[in-house]
């Protein structure tokens, strides 16, 4: 397969519009339209990150390198350490709350796992 219609295949299986995909990526809906037909033939390893983060792959996947590289969407990715807890810090108390005890209970339930 290739890496047009790898593109394709995971945009359409995420139920993700050209303009969405391409919105996310920071790139026109044209030009990621001819990602998906072969229009463009050289694309800068800055998209391809971008667009693999952005339909929950790998670059290697989409390059057709390895076929068994989707990522949960629990792992696409994770905001920083930073990012966290600056958003953490702005919010409201009972949103700091509600956090805590989610991370609580997911603490617990990966105890009980283990």
């Amino acid at each position: 397969m290739s890496i047009q219609q790898r593109i394709k295949e995971r945009r359409l299986a995420l139920s993700m519009t050209l303009a969405q995909v391409a919105y996310q990526v920071g790139i026109s809906e044209s030009t990621l339209s001819r990602y998906e037909t072969s229009g463009i033939q050289n694309m800068g390893i800055d998209k391809l990150e971008k667009l693999a983060e952005v339909l929950k792959c790998t670059p290697a996947y989409l390059m057709g390198w390895d076929d068994a590289e989707i990522i949960p969407d629990y792992l696409v990715k994770l905001p920083s350490d930073r990012d966290f807890i600056l958003e953490f810090m702005r919010a409201s108390d009972d949103v700091r709350a509600q956090i805590r005890d989610y991370a609580d209970f997911m603490f617990q339930r990966k105890k009980d796992e283990d």
